[in-house]
Parts: C-alpha cells; sequence; structure tokens
C-alpha cells in the first residue's frame, strides 16, 4: 500500500454515522485523516464546495479526488480496492 493516507474523513464529534464508519475504519486497519468540519474552517469550505453548499456528514474523500457521503462498508471497500 502506497504510504499516501487513502480517504480524509468530514465529519462531526456528535454524529452517530461518522462514529460507526471510524470504528469500521479503524476495525480494518485503514489508514484516514480526520477532519471535524465543526471545529475546522477549511473542513467545512471544503465539504460545502463537495456538497453544493450541503454538510452532509460524513462524507469521505478519497486519494482520487472522489468523494461519496456516508457511504456503506461495502462501498468504501470496493473504491480503496479501485484507488
Amino acid at each position: 500500500m502506497s504510504t499516501q493516507i487513502p480517504i480524509r474523513v468530514l465529519n462531526t464529534n456528535w454524529c452517530p454515522y461518522c462514529r460507526i464508519l471510524k470504528d469500521f475504519l479503524d476495525n480494518q486497519e485503514i489508514p484516514y485523516e480526520e477532519f471535524n468540519v465543526d471545529e475546522d474552517d477549511d473542513a467545512l469550505a471544503e465539504i460545502n464546495k463537495l456538497q453544493n453548499g450541503g454538510r452532509t456528514v460524513p462524507t469521505v474523500v478519497y486519494a482520487d479526488g472522489t468523494h461519496d457521503v456516508n457511504p456503506s462498508a461495502a462501498r468504501l471497500m470496493e473504491k480503496l480496492a479501485a484507488v
């Protein structure tokens, strides 16, 4: 695997789906960078841009620049295998 972090997770502390996603990534030992959109203005600007003004979390940004909003475990694994 490349040394580049394969995904970035835009999330919040209060979101249960964010916790589920991060628990899954941790259990699968998939490295990721985490950005809290409630605390990081750059992360908030990025999620707004990706979602045309939205801020649905979690949003996963892949190394290839594509993103998914609240992806399933199957979608995440499929995408990571392709990147």
